[in-house]
């Protein structure tokens, strides 16, 4: 099984400070989603995704309103499973920024709510778990908030290294965690084959 993460930025072209930049001012600071929208090249995601020949993919930035597009191209590609889990909301426009599972391989969503979140730039993307029906694997997507936003921080480590302890099968975690791993693994000690 292979297994990836992309964080695809929204689907904003990130090459350059002066497109990112504008992206991320459609994304967060305009009232109007179609900015957003007009902005993004999913298919560019859809490509890249593709391109990974993974069996499951964890999506961090998804904006809401991008679903369905998502969904209907990454089905195109082979994956049947595509759920999402909500984040914060962009502070004018009232859209929630979220995370994404895509899978080929049969999977359900594991409905856990509670994953601390603060409403503004940086206050935590999304979560979502979901467990893959044929074996006794569950998956965790996660987009942590800014480290800076210590306590906030914080309480989404603690709600996330204690939902996956509390699991009894194998696991997969996927994430964006604003930090190198090696700074947090100490939280998810049993975790092995760490990249």
């Amino acid at each position: 099984m292979k297994v990836a993460l992309y964080n695809q930025m929204f689907g904003i072209c990130g090459t350059n400070l002066l497109s990112n930049a504008l992206g991320h001012l459609a994304v967060h600071f305009h009232t109007n989603p179609q900015k957003a929208y007009r902005r993004a090249n999913l298919s560019k995601t859809i490509q890249t995704i593709n391109e990974s020949k993974s069996d499951i993919v964890g999506i961090c930035e998804v904006l809401e309103g991008q679903e369905e597009e998502l969904r209907n191209g990454l089905a195109k590609i082979g994956y049947k499973y595509c759920f999402f889990g909500e984040g914060h909301k962009t502070k004018h426009s009232d859209l929630h920024v979220q995370v994404a599972i895509a899978s080929k391989i049969p999977c359900e969503v594991v409905q856990e709510d509670g994953f601390p979140i603060k409403n503004k730039m940086g206050g935590g993307g999304g979560y979502l778990r979901c467990k893959l029906i044929e074996s006794k694997t569950d998956l965790f997507c996660v987009h942590l908030s800014f480290p800076k936003k210590r306590k906030l921080y914080q309480k989404q480590i603690k709600f996330l290294s204690e939902n996956v302890s509390k699991s009894k099968n194998k696991i997969i975690l996927l994430g964006d965690f604003n930090l190198p791993f090696e700074r947090i693994k100490d939280r998810f000690a049993n975790m092995k084959l760490l990249s």
